[in-house]
């Protein structure tokens, strides 16, 4: 696989990595409601990810993610969630 379908595939990573602990004895389903991805070709088969969420009150987050191949930067992703869901 090339590495933009490597990048393509691994874009929804970011909910995992940037996901929120709300509590001891909770648990969540962190449900992907949608995933915008603005991207270009990375460079080599090396991928880096940073991730961060963001929560309001109402129990909808944002995480958004950022890509990183051998020469810095080259994608970045948004996920809005709902993690306050009990199950």
């Amino acid at each position: 696989m090339s590495p933009f379908v490597y990048a393509c595939m691994f874009s929804d990573f970011g909910n995992g990595i940037g996901q929120i602990q709300l509590g001891k004895n909770r648990r969540q389903l962190l449900m992907l409601i949608s995933l915008c991805i603005c991207l270009h070709y990375p460079i080599g088969e090396w991928i880096g990810i940073d991730a961060s969420t963001y929560m309001e009150s109402d129990g909808i987050a944002v995480v958004r993610a950022t890509f990183y191949d051998r020469e810095g930067a080259f994608a970045f992703t948004q996920h809005a969630s709902m993690p306050n869901i009990q199950i």
